[in-house]
């Protein structure tokens, strides 16, 4: 989780959300990549690399993350 967290940080454009210390996190990371639609990362998380991502709507509005 804190490998994650630190790679996705140092992306010029990612937002992470949530506390930086993965101790203090559930094992989500929520982010969002500025100028991309996030139905095309996950999209593209799950064809090249078998990652499971939630992009739909209804989960951004009800703040699971």
């Amino acid at each position: 989780m804190q490998y994650t967290i630190d790679r996705l940080s140092k992306i010029e454009g990612v937002m992470v959300y949530g506390n930086e210390n993965a101790e203090n996190r559930t094992g989500t990371v929520a982010f969002n990549l500025s100028g991309v639609l996030p139905e095309r990362i996950g999209n593209w998380l799950d064809q090249e690399y078998n990652i499971a991502v939630q992009t739909d709507l209804q989960w951004r509005l009800q703040g699971n993350f």
